[in-house]
């Protein structure tokens, strides 16, 4: 997730840069929100939809039954991991930060995180 404003600035930064820039630059947030602000971001845009927490290791371990029944009635075909699609992706932060300072970020945020 990324603002609008920081995605634009860092585009204006890699187009005048063209030659500095890295061939591969996911425009991310350069401090992720966390979990806690994403829902409160998501209760305060959207009110009408409901959200639940579900506990991690439930997640699991409902995950892990749901592959060996799909490999018990689908044997040959690959499962699908429940828990795969809630997972939050790892990203490295440190490029687009660098790229954001020497754009000259408007609303760099700070690194307390």
């Amino acid at each position: 997730i990324s603002d609008v404003h920081q995605a634009g600035e860092t585009i204006a930064w890699l187009a005048t840069h063209f030659d500095e820039a890295p061939a591969v630059l996911n425009v991310i947030d350069p401090i992720p929100a966390t979990r806690r602000e994403l829902v409160a971001r998501v209760r305060r845009d959207s009110p009408a939809l409901r959200i639940v927490w579900f506990p991690t290791a439930l997640l699991s371990l409902v995950s892990g039954l749901g592959i060996v029944v799909q490999k018990i009635m689908h044997p040959g075909r690959p499962a699908v991991s429940v828990k795969a699609a809630f997972d939050a992706p790892r990203c490295d932060t440190a490029r687009i930060r660098q790229i954001r300072v020497e754009a000259g970020a408007t609303e760099m945020p700070a690194l307390t995180r």
